[in-house]
């Protein structure tokens, strides 16, 4: 008895080698993004953003980064007050990624904003990306952002990430930042407070909470 299957687009077949298969953290070009993305199952709506990302570098092997050129896409799903966290982690990523992509600085947490999203593209920034599992326990085919692990090219945070030297020389210097100038995590005040009173630049938090963004 005969089988009958849609066959996929020569090019479906030629890209999954160019697609990103191995955790790391990398130093990503943003290639593009989709405000209304649609699911490729059934082409229904996705609840968010969609962005397409090119690795520029990355962990490297005889002086060379083995990922480098390679796409991933990664859906940043919009917040559902309803879910388990209240929408925590998704309006953490989302706002990592803007903030990230130097579209905001981390002076508008806690604020509602408007944006132009198509303005990312171009933009550098360091992600850190892992295969999730799903309800089974078996490890999902594709990668996804690590907690809210995507920081802008200058964040304390993203120095030990190898990185383009030549792609980096290509940020207009207006989007470039001091790296003392980050400041994210529930020590932000008091760190400022007390930069302001010694004179001193304010020193760069770890903490990857974004507050209500």
């Amino acid at each position: 008895m005969g089988f009958a299957l849609d066959m996929p687009d020569r090019e479906d077949i030629a890209n999954t080698a160019n697609f990103l298969s191995k955790e790391g953290t990398y130093h990503f070009l943003v290639t593009h993004v989709d405000e209304q993305p649609v699911s490729k199952k059934d082409q229904s709506a996705v609840d968010g953003f969609a962005v397409e990302f090119s690795v520029l570098d990355g962990e490297r092997v005889n002086g060379e980064c083995p990922e480098k050129g390679k796409k991933m896409d990664l859906v940043f799903f919009n917040p559902k007050l309803n879910g388990a966290d209240g929408g925590k982690w998704a309006r953490a990523k989302q706002g990592a990624f803007v903030i990230a992509a130097g579209l905001v600085d981390e002076t508008k947490c806690g604020q509602r904003i408007e944006i132009d999203l198509e303005k990312a593209v171009n933009s550098q920034v360091v992600a850190t990306v892992q295969h999730g599992t799903d309800q089974a326990g078996a490890k999902k085919r594709f990668l996804e952002l690590t907690y809210a692990n995507i920081y802008h090219v200058d964040d304390p945070r993203a120095a030990d990430c190898p990185k383009d030297a030549k792609a980096l020389a290509l940020i207009p210097k207006a989007l470039r930042r001091d790296p003392a100038s980050f400041k994210l995590g529930k020590d932000a005040d008091a760190s400022s407070k007390t930069s302001k009173q010694s004179g001193g630049k304010p020193a760069a938090s770890g903490d990857d909470d974004l507050g209500s963004m």
